[in-house]
């Protein structure tokens, strides 16, 4: 393994950069933690690692919510300062406090002790009814939901008439109303009529102060769960003095969260206190149990994990000491062996970067076959190795757990966390004829398929083009690019050059120009969190994110793929779980052959770290950012504490 990684990819990967990579400590993960679920909201505690054969190193949860003491300061951090502090407008890097402010109509419902379903349960909302031909849902809202106090410094100046106020009807349609118009609130793009044609909400009224209905132009599976997506963009409440111009989203943010802000300091950081009108709510556990959360601003991974060392931060954002964020795996174990009382996690790695190919005028990308070389000549389970360090893992009696990204994910924060959806392209019985798209069995054969399809679309001597990328942070994707490229070069893919783009030219270059474009790109993964919105996001012709392409090779078209059109069109439609699975996996394989788009290749187990004065952790799990600093608690009687 060792000497095949130096001859293939040391030549793609200079020391500069790759010393670069290996210090960018936390802010990957918690950023593949925030998109991950933007769409896929399973951020807060991602999907389980098998826990059989773990070594006794790997903590094995216990739910201890019933004996959990209340009080306390988590001490955790921000890689930088909030853009701004609107909900339909925040960036990713904002998520990790954002969300425990904020407040839904419903929201996802985690697993305790497993994987989530694709379950909600109820925030704000009551209770729901849906009609029978599921076209109408009536929100009762709890009596008991009210706005936070706001009674601290960062809300000076806001409408006093806001704070322990009732949310009523007049502010959810509000926050409709706002939401449907903000540009950057991509998620309304799967519900708003008014906004997307092939949004399913055509209307929404309040025939009280304490009733929301919706009214739909056709059944929609995904709109409850999609309604409790906790990601970015996606449908929070807002008081209804906004429409007064009472106050500026981007300068305050109301909630009835879980938390709400005390105070900032651009630069300093923010700490967060505890929301008490959220616990009439939770009535079985009164989360949250902490009574605050500071948030310095530590940008420096080095700092960050001199803080950890001192107890100062209590657990890395989103268990972000890992190979993936850029933070070498003998940095963790290291840590475990100098601090052998560390809670250690292992759970399913994250890859939330998608490659994107062009279908311009003249695009090579437009052959399938081109298409189908690139994925031959990827070598998965290297790339796993190399960015996830699964190899060290292995030498610590800890399992790598490989697992490949198809259409739909294996094992991330939130998109791909649910059961029974994940289609695993090396169970090739399960996975029919096209895992042989993948690999063939054996990586030089991979190479050699690989080449003939190339010579056989025109370009026997390999073929050269510019690899254009979205700098999610400069160190842990960079090297994640740098190696893609080393493992395609051996089947004869060259790039020319690399060029950095911006989220605002992804859309007007790439994707609203319906996928005119001739080099490669990669960029994010948004969408979900039910596979079936995922996929129209990315394979539908109404998807948000859908460049366009014709599934003949003939010039770019919005109309897409007839295929991937219809059956995205049944699973939407469809309710019974089993059939919009099996809806789900006859996607899957068919776009192992035509491969429109291709996600990163894969992960493998990761590490966290934490402080055994944080208990319940990884107990409750796919509860979203939007459960952030919530269902963990304080045990002041353990280490860093005692």
């Amino acid at each position: 393994m060792a000497s095949y990684w130096n001859s293939v990819l040391d030549r793609r990967i200079s020391r500069r950069r790759a010393i670069a990579a290996t210090g960018a400590g936390a802010l990957g993960a918690a950023f593949l933690a925030a998109c991950g679920g933007d769409d896929g909201d399973g951020g807060g505690s991602g999907s389980t690692a098998p826990q059989s054969n773990l070594p006794d190193s790997i903590l094995k949860p216990v739910d201890t919510s019933k004996s959990a003491k209340r009080g306390g300061v988590w001490k955790s951090y921000l890689v930088r300062d909030p853009q701004n502090f609107d909900l339909y407008n925040f960036d990713p890097f904002s998520q990790p406090f954002a969300n425990a402010v904020g407040s839904k109509l419903v929201k996802a419902k985690p697993g305790l002790m497993e994987d989530p379903s694709l379950a909600i349960e109820p925030d704000v909302a009551q209770s729901w009814e849906i009609s029978p031909d599921k076209m109408t849902v009536t929100f009762k809202l709890n009596p008991n939901a009210k706005w936070a106090p706001l009674g601290t410094p960062y809300y000076q100046g806001t409408p006093g008439t806001i704070a322990n106020r009732q949310i009523d009807s007049e502010d959810v349609l509000a926050a409709w109303e706002r939401w449907g118009v903000t540009p950057t609130a991509s998620g309304a793009d799967e519900l708003v009529n008014s906004r997307q044609p092939a949004a399913p909400v055509t209307s929404i009224t309040a025939p009280d102060k304490s009733t929301v209905t919706l009214k739909l132009n056709k059944p929609f599976a995904p709109l409850l769960i999609s309604l409790g997506n906790g990601s970015v963009s996606y449908f929070y409440l807002y008081p209804k003095e906004i429409k007064n111009n009472g106050f500026d989203p981007f300068k305050h943010q109301f909630g009835s969260g879980p938390f709400m802000i005390d105070t900032y300091e651009p630069s300093v950081g923010m700490k967060l206190k505890r929301n008490p009108n959220y616990e009439l709510r939770d009535t079985e556990f009164k989360r949250p149990y902490v009574d605050s959360v500071e948030l310095p601003i530590v940008p420096d991974s080095a700092n960050q994990l001199a803080q950890f060392r001192v107890g100062a931060i209590m657990m890395p954002t989103a268990g972000g000491l890992t190979a993936a964020a850029g933070r070498p795996i003998e940095d963790v174990l290291q840590l475990k062996k100098d601090f052998p009382e560390l809670q250690m996690l292992a759970f399913r790695g994250a890859d939330s970067t998608q490659m994107w190919f062009g279908f311009g005028q003249d695009s090579p990308w437009k052959d399938v076959r081109v298409r189908q070389a690139m994925s031959l000549s990827w070598d998965r389970d290297l790339y796993i190795t190399t960015i996830h360090g699964t190899d060290k893992l292995e030498l610590a009696g800890i399992p790598g757990n490989h697992q490949w990204n198809a259409a739909y994910p294996a094992g991330e924060f939130g998109i791909g966390a649910f059961k029974g959806w994940y289609l695993d392209p090396k169970d090739t019985k399960a996975f029919g004829e096209n895992s042989k798209f993948f690999s063939t069995g054996n990586r030089a054969n991979d190479v050699a398929e690989a080449k003939k399809l190339l010579a056989a679309a025109g370009h026997p001597n390999g073929m050269t083009f510019k690899h254009t990328q979205y700098p999610i942070q400069p160190g842990p994707q960079q090297r994640a690019q740098d190696v893609m490229e080393g493992l395609f070069v051996e089947a004869g893919f060259k790039v020319s050059e690399q060029e950095k783009v911006t989220i605002p030219a992804i859309f007007t270059d790439y994707i609203n120009n319906g996928g005119n474009f001739v080099n490669l790109l990669n960029t994010l993964d948004f969408g979900g969190p039910d596979p079936a919105a995922y996929f129209r996001t990315h394979l539908h012709k109404t998807g948000s994110l859908f460049g366009g392409w014709d599934p003949d090779g003939k010039p770019t078209s919005k109309e897409g793929d007839p295929f991937l059109n219809d059956n995205i069109d049944k699973m939407m439609l469809e309710f019974d779980e089993a059939k919009r699975q099996e809806l789900a996996h006859g996607i899957i394989r068919y776009m192992g052959k035509m491969n429109y788009k291709m996600r990163y290749p894969g992960a493998g187990t990761q590490l966290g770290l934490a402080w055994p004065a944080l208990q319940n952790v990884y107990t409750w799990r796919g509860y979203g950012l939007a459960g952030a600093y919530s269902y963990e608690w304080i045990d002041p009687t353990k280490k860093p504490f005692a």
